[in-house]
């Protein structure tokens, strides 16, 4: 109890000694989440042929409150049980009142800069005029007077989009609305062609294709697919070094672009070490946007290991190997799979029932579903668990105490982070309950038509798959503060979150970290004794002078699930019509638009101190 005082008088010291440093920096939140409602009450919606109200296209996509992410979580923390919890999140950043004003009225300037007489408020005039007509451009974003704009202010700057864990095995574009327009836009396919080799998708190759524009290349989305950047679930070493061999690859035109890369999930922490490994990227690179980035590691990533190590005699990651060792390699895959499940057998029935059923399938069904299992992850294991390791919580903050300085951050960048939070009603209510009864059904639970088939529109095989995978991560989240797979403070970086070490590691494991040799330089640089590594807010650890050339921006948060804030779709159910199936909802072009003017406007404001 004294601990846990101690530690809220800091936070209270903290804001209050640094309410005028937070000033010293423009503060995008509010200005990103008034642009990007205003496209999702403009754009067209899935739900616009059951409602036009615009407060529930709003509600149903974005959470928002001006307040800092620190002080929210604070307040959501202090709830004694997790329904107390989710109800204050749902106070606090569903509020009918604070998303009105984002809907309405004037974009407001960000926190600390005047634009009156700088080069941004062409653009903002613009923006406020689109908003305001009735006949809204919905065609190609890039051929409106708008887009157009938005192409003029970021001529000398690409957006690479980085994808995460498993992308190696999806044929989806993230973000597809979008990079639909920017490739129409430029002569080529609105997606890469692609063919399937056994279940990994082979795409026309990216010279090629990027190579086909009918213009010369000014802005540009890029997007690497398939295996591309290597083993998606393997190790960041082989991924950063692929990603900056692509990078290189690009046609000529791309070569002396500024970078900001999209790090959806695992590519968040891929762009993290191209820019640590290879100092050409670096200088180039402006920004990196976390979508659902894991900055401070995947608090569901740690828990799978656990698990894992728990199957092996000593339960660590060295007996864990060993042990895997003695499995044969023709079955070991698919042997720890229903392993690694049974781990969750007495806990939690549902996966108890799901391994029934697959252990009853037929033979012949049950040796497809082992090939496709040891196809998917078929590879070296100890690939796979390092992989999983460089994704925890705790490798993540070793990353931070070891990279987070100036002699790694040597050119200036921003650090952009963008969580999405699940609000694990709409598992079981998705959308509106209208006046005549009607409401649409669950995504979770399959629905069964008249003539007694599933209604597949209706079933997420995505949102199911999210749920099993991170059933651990509900279980443990207080209020539910997490988007499936990533929590809400893990996408913060560390530099953001007001939240002692000793809330998320055990004594022992920030022990081992404050007592490695690897680490002193941090230590040593800001002359910390471990009682204060472990319970000092981790935003006070780091002082601003050790990253004087970074910036750290949270544009906040938008209300989806893992993959329904990116993708239209993941997974494909077998053997079913191609136009059946469930598409995500949510407004990524809106989103999407929204990022690159909120992007364009920071480097109006910065152009010679932003005066015109």
């Amino acid at each position: 109890m004294h601990k846990v005082i101690v530690t809220l008088s800091l936070l209270i010291c903290f804001f209050q000694s640094h309410a005028q440093e937070g000033q010293a920096r423009p503060i995008y939140k509010q200005l990103f989440a008034e642009i990007f409602t205003k496209h999702i009450v403009k754009d067209p919606h899935k739900f616009d042929q059951d409602t036009k109200d615009p407060m529930f296209k709003v509600r149903d996509s974005i959470y928002f409150n001006p307040s800092p992410f620190g002080n929210i979580y604070l307040d959501i923390l202090k709830e004694k049980k997790s329904i107390s919890a989710f109800k204050k999140r749902e106070e606090l950043l569903s509020n009918p009142k604070i998303l009105k004003k984002l809907m309405k009225g004037k974009i407001t300037p960000p926190q600390g800069t005047k634009w009156k007489n700088t080069n941004a408020i062409d653009l903002i005039r613009l923006l406020e005029q689109e908003f305001s007509k009735q006949d809204y451009h919905s065609g190609n974003y890039f051929k409106s007077k708008l887009g157009q704009k938005v192409l003029e202010v970021l001529k000398d700057t690409i957006f690479i989009i980085v994808p995460g864990f498993g992308n190696h095995i999806i044929s989806h574009m993230i973000l597809p609305d979008l990079i639909k327009d920017i490739n129409v836009y430029y002569g080529r396919n609105r997606f890469r062609p692609h063919n399937l080799v056994k279940l990994v998708p082979n795409f026309m190759d990216y010279k090629e294709y990027y190579g086909n524009n009918n213009q010369k290349a000014g802005f540009d989305i890029l997007h690497p697919m398939g295996m591309e950047l290597g083993l998606s679930i393997g190790r960041h070493k082989h991924n950063s070094q692929m990603l900056r061999d692509w990078i290189n690859g690009l046609p000529t035109e791309y070569k002396d672009k500024d970078i900001v890369f999209l790090g959806y999930s695992k590519g968040t922490t891929t762009a993290l070490e191209v820019i640590k490994d290879f100092e050409e990227i670096r200088k180039r690179v402006r920004g990196i946007v976390g979508l659902a980035g894991p900055y401070q590691g995947s608090v569901n990533a740690e828990m799978i290991l656990r698990r894992l190590f728990k199957m092996s005699p000593e339960g660590t990651k060295e007996s864990f190997l060993s042990w895997v060792k003695s499995i044969p390699s023709n079955e070991m895959v698919a042997h720890l799979v229903f392993k690694f499940a049974e781990t969750y057998a007495d806990q939690y029935p549902i996966i108890k029932d799901l391994i029934k059923a697959v252990t009853n399938l037929n033979s012949d069904h049950f040796e497809t579903l082992k090939a496709h299992v040891e196809f998917l992850i078929g590879i070296d294991l100890k690939e796979v668990i390092n992989g999983f390791y460089e994704e925890s919580q705790f490798h993540m903050l070793e990353w931070n105490l070891r990279y987070l300085n100036n002699n790694f951050l040597n050119y200036p960048i921003s650090f952009f982070s963008i969580s999405f939070l699940t609000n694990v009603n709409d598992f079981f209510i998705k959308g509106p309950v209208f006046e005549n009864g009607k409401k649409y059904p669950p995504e979770l639970i399959p629905q069964l038509q008249v003539n007694g088939g599933i209604d597949f529109e209706a079933f997420s095989p995505d949102i199911f798959v999210q749920r099993i995978t991170s059933i651990d991560t509900f279980e443990f989240t207080p209020g539910g503060t997490l988007d499936t797979q990533v929590t809400w403070p893990d996408s913060k970086p560390i530099a953001l979150d007001p939240t002692p070490l000793s809330l998320s590691f055990a004594e022992k494991e920030l022990k081992k970290l404050y007592n490695d040799d690897k680490n002193q330089s941090f230590f040593k640089m800001n002359n910390i004794s471990f009682e204060e590594f472990r319970d000092t807010p981790r935003n006070q650890l780091f002082k601003p002078t050790q990253f004087e050339n970074a910036e750290f921006i949270d544009l906040g948060e938008v209300r989806g699930s893992h993959w329904s804030s990116v993708f239209r779709q993941v997974i494909k159910l077998p053997a079913i019509p191609i136009e059946w199936g469930h598409n995500h909802a949510f407004p990524h072009r809106s989103m999407a638009k929204a990022l690159l003017e909120t992007y364009s406007i920071k480097l109006l404001l910065e152009q010679k101190g932003g005066e015109k």
